[in-house]
């Protein structure tokens, strides 16, 4: 009872005997007073003793068990675990029956208040040393248990969650079954039989369900391209696996490429173990999220394109996202590209990709080398962050200046610096022949002047396709591949 005093006196022992005794642990069924100790909370003394002949001897205190004083305020413990963060309820199941010291490494100087709080919920139960003189409170705390109440709900879910997990096995891998019949989704098959990360199952067997009763078992490859190659299938199944979250990917420490405003690193998808590469803003300011929207934006619009880097995942907040991994830039690849050959067959890569988005009012305005991405040997434009939206849609049309200009001194059209709002085709079509220039000669180019090779079958294209006068240069991508196609 509470207010019985704690005696951590002997018992009485009786007359030596030279019998065989054996050791007993026991818990008090009298809880004792302790100063300091909340009052919705009881401690019952735990002491060892020594049996012999069935008479307990030699009585020696322990430690104090405390348990919650409220019968009815411990049979609400389930609302009061609905009430703590799932984190920690995960912890206190995984770690139950434990020692302070984990206990304490976990929760930190609050330990002691949430073992109090926690303990008159009827959710755990907990061990202290006893006072170590009369009228003292008491001591450090031991260790600590769920309570078995607690602990019986935590078995029957581990069952239950055990069971529910068999069953989604059992379903992934019927689901796998039907789809290793298709090129396209035989990645989606694999780690539906043989997960990579059971985790990641429940997830996976969703998306797996939605394309099996799709009104077809895949989509379309785009226009020429095959979704049997081995890429774009990986493609295919990431973007259909994607939900926006970071942790589904372990990223690289070692960075790619470090920009003013992202920088780039591979990662691993956790799910399928697919490499991929994963970009994310420097700094969280505004502008640079706008700019990272911006970019996601494009390459979900027309990363179908062959030639278009796709966005394979992405933040809802726009921080990060996730493309394929290129093999190298054209600025990687600038001694192959002098040859007339590959130079030409990165070029058309580069008019295909941007006849659409030119189209539908999209002007990229930051074409350079390094934004030119070769993916498993096809050539893709990529980063569309300074790109200039459809008139009307551009919510703030200084968000993508940088410095005194937009785009990359040197590769950026002289309009860009006057009225970069109003630009067309014709601005990303100087790029173009900056980009020609700087691979065939060498050099980079400077802001406004023209790097025309000195002789050879691109001079005159580049003449003309960096003539300061936008209306001077040829004004669509399809006047540009057909003096593509004579530069010979």
């Amino acid at each position: 009872m509470k207010g019985q005093e704690l005696n951590a006196g002997r018992r009485p022992s009786g007359p030596e005997q030279r019998r065989a005794s054996t050791q007993v642990t026991k818990v008090a069924t009298g809880a004792v007073y302790v100063p300091g100790l909340p009052s919705d909370l009881d401690a019952y003394p735990v002491y060892r003793f020594r049996v012999r002949d069935g008479t307990e001897e030699d009585a020696k205190l322990l430690r104090l068990e405390v348990r919650a004083a409220s019968t009815l305020r411990a049979s609400s413990w389930l609302e009061k675990l609905g009430s703590i963060d799932e984190a920690s309820v995960r912890w206190l199941v995984n770690h139950s029956p434990g020692k302070a010291k984990r206990l304490t490494e976990r929760f930190g100087e609050h330990t002691l208040g949430l073992m109090y709080k926690w303990c008159a919920a009827g959710i755990v139960v907990f061990e202290v040393e006893p006072p170590h003189e009369p009228g003292a409170t008491h001591g450090a705390l031991v260790a600590w248990r769920l309570s078995d109440a607690v602990q019986a709900h935590a078995d029957e879910t581990a069952q239950r969650s055990e069971d529910q997990r068999a069953a989604l096995a059992t379903q992934a891998k019927q689901l796998g079954s039907r789809l290793q019949a298709f090129p396209e989704t035989q990645l989606l098959a694999r780690i539906l039989i043989d997960p990579l990360d059971p985790t990641f199952l429940e997830h996976t067997v969703t998306v797996a369900r939605s394309i099996v009763n799709g009104p077809r078992p895949f989509l379309p490859a785009p226009e020429g391209l095959s979704i049997s190659n081995d890429t774009t299938a990986a493609s295919f199944v990431l973007q259909r696996l994607s939900r926006g979250r970071v942790k589904d990917y372990a990223v690289d420490q070692e960075v790619i490429e470090r920009g003013g405003q992202a920088t780039v690193a591979g990662a691993t998808h956790k799910g399928t173990g697919q490499r991929v590469a994963f970009k994310r803003v420097r700094i969280r300011d505004e502008d640079s999220t706008a700019r990272m929207g911006r970019e996601i934006e494009a390459g979900r619009l027309f990363g179908g394109h062959p030639h278009i880097m796709p966005v394979l995942d992405a933040d809802p907040a726009c921080h990060w996202f996730v493309m394929p991994l290129a093999s190298g830039t054209a600025r990687t690849y600038a001694d192959q590209l002098m040859q007339p050959d590959r130079l030409r067959r990165m070029l058309i890569a580069v008019c295909e990709a941007l006849r659409v988005p030119h189209q539908q009012g999209w002007i990229h305005r930051d074409l350079k080398p390094e934004n030119l991405l070769l993916l498993h040997d096809r050539w893709t434009v990529a980063d569309w962050g300074l790109g200039r939206r459809p008139r009307g849609e551009t919510t703030q049309p200084g968000r993508t200046r940088t410095g005194s200009g937009y785009g990359t001194v040197g590769f950026a059209a002289p309009e860009l610096s006057l009225d970069a709002h109003q630009v067309g085709p014709p601005a990303d079509i100087y790029s173009i022949g900056q980009i020609i220039g700087a691979i065939l000669t060498g050099r980079s180019p400077q802001a406004n002047i023209a790097l025309i090779p000195p002789s050879g079958p691109w001079t005159a294209l580049v003449e003309y396709t960096t003539l300061h006068d936008p209306s001077a240069r040829p004004q669509t991508v399809d006047d540009l591949l057909d003096l593509i196609d004579a530069a010979h």
